[in-house]
């Protein structure tokens, strides 16, 4: 008799618990497939804008603190701009996309309120 109280029926035990390794539904522990791509995404960017404020600093050193430009002339000097150009290229769309999902995050919150 007890053997037939502790068996499963329906994905549940009939004393009432839940069989181990499954979680009950609707607890919020369980993460939509999107949220982890976007958090994949944001992570990237915000790699992007780091490497494009790295650029943007040593495009910067090179051309002002480094002596390369009184050595090498004007190729030091290109090879700053061109630095700071890149840094620029990497660091800007990716912080107005940020900022794009900041608003749209907010504007839900609101909605949800």
């Amino acid at each position: 008799m007890d053997e037939a109280r502790n068996t499963k029926q329906n994905g549940t035990e009939l004393n009432g618990t839940e069989p181990k390794g499954t979680q009950p539904k609707g607890t919020g522990q369980e993460k939509p497939e999107q949220n982890t791509n976007e958090q994949k995404i944001i992570t990237r960017l915000k790699i992007c804008i780091a490497i494009g404020i790295c650029l943007l600093l040593i495009g910067h050193y090179i051309i002002s603190y480094s002596g390369l430009v009184e050595s090498m002339g004007v190729t030091a000097m290109i090879l700053g701009a061109s630095c700071m150009a890149l840094g620029l290229i990497f660091s800007l769309p990716t912080k107005m996309y940020l900022t794009f999902l900041l608003v749209k995050r907010e504007n839900d919150k609101d909605k949800k309120l």
